[in-house]
């Protein structure tokens, strides 16, 4: 077990590795107390270590992340993220660094209002047949691993993950909504993975992916993508 001076000592090279990574994003990270202001929009991140697994195999992590956006010092989006690696540090670096280097740059389009490659937009009926929401997607960068993922990337470039799902009113139940996708593969077919909408565990997206994407790319890959979901009630 991890006492409250180790998981303050992480959490503060959590900090550290937002900032590093902020700036290889080409931004101005500055610590704010216990978020860090990454110079744009106003944006200010934090992560919170919610588990720690340290064997002599190898360390994972789960972390918990939220931003603020703009003055509110409440956090507008929250999801969360894992990373593993040879100890406790390198779990915690591998795990923010890919979800800063691929969970911020959607955020940052949407408050940008970038409307260009990896960005998609519709309309959804709610439930009650009455209510309409308008909503846009703005796509972060993919990140793949495994030895057959040059197909799986290659399926993707083709079948983008937001035309895949549709136009679930999922994406209305919310003005800002965070989707992480994380799909793994294994030699003998095995599939699993997530679909985050914020924190909140969302199946029917996951298996729909599932669906899409072991029909037609086998063999051994992992990717994770995430989305920022914008919406407006018309």
């Amino acid at each position: 077990m991890y006492g409250p001076d180790q998981l303050a000592a992480l959490s503060e090279f959590a900090r550290q590795t937002i900032l590093l990574a902020g700036t290889t994003l080409g931004l101005e990270p500055v610590v704010d107390g216990e978020f860090v202001n990454l110079g744009r929009h106003d944006v200010r991140a934090r992560c919170v270590l919610l588990d720690v697994q340290d064997r002599p195999q190898g360390s994972q992590v789960q972390l918990g992340v939220e931003l603020c956006l703009g003055p509110n010092r409440t956090p507008a989006l929250r999801s969360m993220t894992a990373g593993v690696g040879r100890s406790v540090e390198e779990a915690v670096l591998q795990g923010v660094q890919g979800l800063i280097e691929g969970g911020l740059p959607p955020v940052l389009a949407a408050l940008d209002g970038t409307r260009e490659a990896g960005h998609w937009s519709g309309l959804i009926t709610l439930s009650d047949g009455f209510r309409q929401v308008s909503w846009d997607a703005f796509e972060g960068p993919l990140q793949t691993g495994g030895k057959d993922r040059a197909a799986l990337k290659a399926y993707l470039m083709l079948n983008p993950v937001i035309p895949l799902l549709g136009s679930p009113s999922a994406f209305g139940e919310r003005q800002l909504t965070w989707l992480k996708v994380a799909l793994f593969r294994q030699d003998d077919g095995t599939m699993g993975g997530e679909c985050l909408l914020n924190e909140r565990r969302w199946m029917e997206g996951l298996e729909i992916l599932c669906d899409a994407i072991a029909q037609n790319v086998p063999g051994v890959w992992f990717f994770r993508q995430f989305f920022l979901i914008s919406t407006e009630l018309l």
